[in-house]
C-alpha cells in the first residue's frame, strides 16, 4: 500500500508498541507523536496497560485516523497476562432504508424465439427496404423491431443491493464466501450468495481522490483517448528504409494496385449466417439490444437487414449507432486509484458486430488470395495464438544461439514498464550468481530471475548472455 492509498483509507492500528506513552520525557514518544502527524493518526488510550509491582505504562495502544468514529475505547485490567486488554468500539454507518439502486432489465416471462419469429414475419419491411439513406434505413428498421421486443419482452425495473458497507473489502467477501459455500456442502442451508452491485470507481487526480462520477469518467476519456498517442511520441522517427517507392513495388509484386478491392454483393443467406453465429453471452451496447433478439429472429429480419448492408457498403455510410461504443474501464493491476491500471473495454451494439464479421470475412479472403499476411502473423487470425508466437521466437533464438549467429544481440523494451528475461547456460547460470550485461555503458547487474529495467527503445548489449525483453 502505498502512502496516498494509506492516509486516504480509514486507518485503526492496535498492538504493543513498546513506547510508553504515559511518559512524554522518553525519545520514543518524540517518535510516537510524529508518527501520529505524518500519518493523520489519534492515539486513543489514556490509561495504563501494563502494571508491574514498580511501574505502570501505557505501551498496548490504539492509533485511529477518524477517531470521531470511535464510539468507546479503554483498557480491560484481565489476568491472562502481565498486559491489560485494550479495545476500540467503532460507531455503526447505518443505510438509509428506501433508498435503492435500480437497473432496467427485460421481462422474459412471456418470451419464446417462436412468437418472436411470428410477430416479425408479420411486419411488412417494404417502406424500410425502399429507402436509399442507410441511417433513415436503420432508424425506420430499429424503430418497428424495437417495438415488437416491447410488446414480448417489456422493460421493468429491478431493484439491486445497494453497496457494501466500506470496510467490506475484498478479503473479507472471499471469506464470507468460502464459508458460505462449505455451509452448503454440509447440508446446512440452501441459501446462495450473489453480489453484483458495482463498485463506484475513485481516482487520484492531480495528487487529490476525486470521487465524481463525472470527473472520473472524463480522466478515463482523457487517458484512454492519448494513451497511443503519448508512446508513438516517445518513438524515434523513422528511418525511411521502407519509403513509397518501396512499399509501390511490394505490393506490384503481390498483384495489388489502387482500387483492386471491393465488396462482394452480399446475399441474404450470408447475413443470416452471421446472425445466427451471434453470442448471446455478451454485454449490450448503448441501443440496449440483446444480440438473443437478433438471432431469434434471424429467419425474419435477414432481408431487411441485408438492404441496410449493402446500402452502407455501396456508399461507405455507417449509421451513427454502430459507431458508438459504451467503454468500460477494467482494473488490471495496481493501485486501484491509478488510471493508468485499468484497461478500457468497448461494448458494441450487437448488429454492428454482424457488419464486422461480414466485412472481416471478405477481406481476409482477399489478403489470403494475395498471400499479404505475413506467415508467422499470429494475433487476430484464426487457427493461431499467441502460444504459436512464443513456439516461433523460442526455436529461433535456440537455433541461432546453437549456430553462434548471436553476436549484436540487441534488446527492444516496451515503452511503458518493462521486464527483462537474461538467457546464459546453465553452467555460468549455476556457477554465477549475479549477471552483468553491459548496455549502453550501463552495468546491468541482475539475478538469473524476471526483474524491472527502467530502458527504453533498442540498445546495443555485450555480454556472455542473450537479453530479450518481455511486454507487460
Amino acid at each position: 500500500m502505498t502512502v496516498g492509498n494509506f492516509i486516504a483509507q480509514e486507518i485503526i492500528i492496535l498492538g504493543d508498541f513498546n513506547v510508553n506513552i504515559l511518559n512524554c520525557n522518553r525519545n520514543n514518544y518524540e517518535s510516537v507523536t510524529n508518527f501520529c502527524n505524518i500519518f493523520g493518526l489519534e492515539q486513543l488510550i489514556t490509561e495504563p496497560t501494563r502494571i508491574s509491582d514498580n511501574n505502570s505504562s501505557a505501551i498496548d495502544l490504539i492509533f485511529a485516523s477518524d477517531p470521531l468514529k470511535i464510539k468507546a475505547n479503554g483498557v480491560i485490567p484481565i489476568g491472562l497476562s502481565d498486559h491489560f486488554l485494550t479495545f476500540c468500539r467503532r460507531k455503526r454507518t447505518n443505510i438509509i432504508s428506501g433508498i435503492h439502486r435500480t437497473i432496467d432489465v427485460r421481462s422474459m416471462k412471456n418470451y419464446s424465439s417462436d412468437s418472436l419469429t411470428h410477430m416479425l414475419n408479420s411486419i411488412d419491411w417494404s417502406d424500410c427496404i425502399s429507402l436509399t439513406c442507410v441511417q433513415s434505413s436503420w432508424d425506420t428498421f430499429k424503430d418497428k423491431f424495437l417495438r415488437i421486443i416491447d410488446s414480448i419482452a417489456p422493460k421493468k425495473k429491478v431493484r439491486v443491493k445497494v453497496k457494501d458497507q466500506p470496510w467490506f473489502d475484498s478479503e473479507l467477501r472471499d471469506l464470507r464466501d468460502k464459508m458460505l459455500i462449505r455451509y452448503l456442502l454440509k447440508g446446512l442451508g440452501t441459501s446462495k450468495s450473489n453480489n453484483n452491485d458495482k463498485k463506484q470507481v475513485s481516482l487520484e487526480i492531480n495528487n487529490e481522490y476525486v470521487h465524481d462520477k463525472k470527473e472520473v469518467a472524463e480522466e478515463f476519456n482523457s487517458y484512454f483517448t492519448n494513451v497511443a498517442g503519448e508512446l508513438v511520441n516517445k518513438l524515434d522517427p523513422p528511418s525511411n528504409t521502407y519509403n513509397l517507392e518501396h512499399v509501390n513495388v511490394f505490393y506490384s509484386s503481390k498483384g495489388v494496385f489502387p482500387n483492386d478491392f471491393s465488396f462482394i454483393e452480399l446475399s441474404e443467406d450470408n447475413v443470416l449466417k452471421a446472425l445466427t453465429q451471434l453470442s448471446t453471452s455478451k454485454a449490450t451496447g448503448i441501443d440496449t439490444l440483446p444480440a438473443k433478439f437478433f438471432k431469434d429472429g434471424a429467419s425474419a429480419i435477414a432481408k431487411p437487414l441485408t438492404h441496410i448492408i449493402k446500402l452502407s457498403f455501396t456508399s461507405g455510410i455507417v449509421p451513427k449507432e454502430w459507431k458508438l461504443a459504451r467503454v468500460i474501464p477494467i482494473h488490471k493491476k495496481g493501485s486501484k486509484t491509478v488510471v493508468g491500471n485499468y484497461r478500457p473495454v468497448s461494448l458494441l451494439s450487437a448488429f454492428s458486430k454482424v457488419v464486422e464479421r461480414l466485412v472481416h470475412d471478405q477481406l481476409m479472403e482477399y489478403l489470403n488470395s494475395k498471400s499479404l499476411i505475413y506467415d508467422f502473423q499470429c494475433g487476430f487470425r484464426a487457427n493461431f495464438s499467441t502460444d504459436l508466437c512464443l513456439i516461433h521466437l523460442t526455436d529461433h533464438i535456440k537455433k541461432n544461439w546453437d549456430k553462434g549467429n548471436l553476436t549484436d544481440n540487441r534488446l527492444s523494451l516496451h515503452l511503458g514498464k518493462t521486464y527483462s528475461i537474461l538467457f546464459g547456460s546453465k553452467r555460468k547460470l549455476r556457477n554465477q550468481p549475479e549477471l552483468k550485461v553491459t548496455c549502453n555503458d550501463y552495468i546491468i547487474t541482475n539475478k538469473p530471475t524476471v526483474s524491472y529495467l527502467g530502458l527504453e527503445l533498442d540498445n546495443n548489449l555485450t555480454g556472455d548472455y542473450i537479453a530479450c525483453g518481455t511486454l507487460d
